[in-house]
């Protein structure tokens, strides 16, 4: 490993073209935060660091007037490795592994070699709030499909509906034992009449019979359509869909890597066979809505404003060392009593829902967010919050909730700020800023990658 590495140049690279760069390369001899030092540390990932910036200055020379686009999304990006970064295991390599394959094929001609997604690129790069605030592709199938839009999702016919229909449509059901399994009204029929291509699903996922059931006909005869690879393993009906573009048949599949990122699987149907799969990922834009409080305070303005900066700042890093602050040696002494009496009734404590709480939150109290956002964190951190002449313990990472006994995770962010008496806490401000899908920004051809099962 080099002392100074050659993701330096993409460093320097995005500093001099534009005010919204932020660069990945650094100084090993100078790193800062736990996200540097590591990267630094570990062979593999100083080797794919490198590895990074020469692909970023072949997308950089290629980018043309969607030069804008890619730096922001880079700087979108480091944040998004530092988050992996921290998270530890091979979490870290696999978000440079993907980023690096992204870079390779963007702004290449390749999308040619599936005219349905270029077909989607396009449309989206002409209608970039096409998907703004969703944070689920899946959300806005319908935004490409129907008139005037990318392709068409076929017809939908009631199954007691014979006129519909150039066949019976129980030959359809009976080929994966379907209506043997679920009432007659419950499965969903897509026709496509001119390709004589059709489907049918069922809602239940969680069912032991095939999601999607795919057939084909001709005069009055139904045959069965092997399922495609992007249908495998099933997947419910809203993660996938048969489309038809320039008169071909084709099963995709929407997959979220995330807020700021989409992955669309295409493989068409042609000549009595499905073809090889390809993907494209899109890339969007994200940002923090305006926050949401309680502090418990007289004057809360100053404090308030103070929460929204950490976790705006935090936002963009991701990195520990984002939170730091200068404490004398008594103010550092009284923090590490307040961090560790913290993470001893992290353990000592279970809420209402039987699950480990953290620290006394604002139930019960007027105005209070009341989602259990202040107990729910994941990923989190806690750092000391320097606030007039009080040293106050606080606490970020990401959003959960409960909607039953299972916790659900998003990538909004929290803040909890407590104060210490040396006996009890005390919630001090809780704040919750929620993340959200902005503009898209950029698309890419790229292998396949998906976990099929045969």
């Amino acid at each position: 490993m080099s002392r100074f590495r050659v993701a330096g140049l993409l460093a320097i690279t995005l500093l001099m073209v534009s005010p919204l760069a932020w660069g990945a390369g650094f100084d090993c001899t100078r790193a800062k935060g736990y996200v540097e030092q590591r990267i630094c540390a570990d062979e593999q990932l100083s080797q794919l660091d490198e590895q990074l910036s020469h692909s970023f200055a072949s997308a950089h020379a290629r980018a043309g007037q969607q030069l804008v686009a890619l730096l922001r999304d880079q700087r979108n990006w480091l944040a998004e490795r530092n988050a992996a970064v921290s998270r530890g295991g091979d979490a870290g390599a696999k978000v440079y592994q993907d980023r690096i394959l992204f870079l390779d094929h963007l702004f290449n001609d390749a999308k040619a070699t599936s005219p349905l997604l270029r077909a989607i690129g396009e449309h989206m790069s002409d209608s970039p709030s096409a998907a703004t605030g969703t944070g689920r592709l899946v959300d806005w199938w319908p935004y490409l499909s129907g008139d005037g839009k990318v392709f068409s999702t076929g017809i939908e016919p009631k199954l007691d509906d014979a006129k519909s229909f150039a066949f019976n449509p129980q030959d359809a059901l009976k080929l994966s034992g379907i209506a043997g399994y679920v009432p007659a009204d419950s499965p969903t029929i897509i026709l496509f009449d001119t390709a004589h291509f059709g489907g049918v699903y069922v809602e239940d996922g969680m069912s032991s019979v095939p999601v999607w059931q795919l057939f084909s006909w001709h005069d009055h005869t139904v045959q069965a359509v092997q399922l495609p690879d992007v249908f495998r393993p099933n997947i419910g009906p809203h993660g996938s869909a048969l489309s038809l573009y320039a008169g071909i048949v084709y099963a995709l599949r929407s997959d979220d890597g995330g807020l700021a990122t989409s992955n669309i699987t295409a493989q068409p149907y042609v000549g009595g066979h499905w073809g090889d799969p390809v993907r494209m990922q899109l890339r969007y834009d994200t940002y923090l809505s305006a926050p949401e409080s309680y502090c418990a305070e007289k004057d809360c303005t100053k404090l308030t404003a103070m929460a929204a900066q950490i976790i705006g700042h935090y936002a963009k890093t991701n990195d520990d060392n984002a939170l730091d602050v200068n404490l004398s040696p008594d103010q550092q002494a009284k923090f590490t009593t307040m961090q560790r009496q913290a993470e001893k009734e992290t353990t000592a404590t279970v809420d209402r829902f039987g699950e480990l709480a953290f620290l006394p939150d604002f139930h019960q109290r007027a105005k209070y967010v009341g989602d259990g956002s202040f107990l729910w964190f994941d990923g989190d951190t806690l750092f000391p919050v320097q606030w007039r002449d009080e040293l106050l313990l606080a606490r970020i990472g990401n959003g959960c909730y409960s909607p039953t006994r299972d916790v659900i995770c998003s990538e909004d962010l929290l803040l909890g700020i407590w104060r210490w008496d040396g006996r009890v806490f005390t919630p001090v401000l809780g704040m919750v800023r929620k993340k959200l899908r902005g503009d898209f920004l950029l698309d890419a051809l790229l292998p396949a990658d998906l976990d099929t099962q045969n």
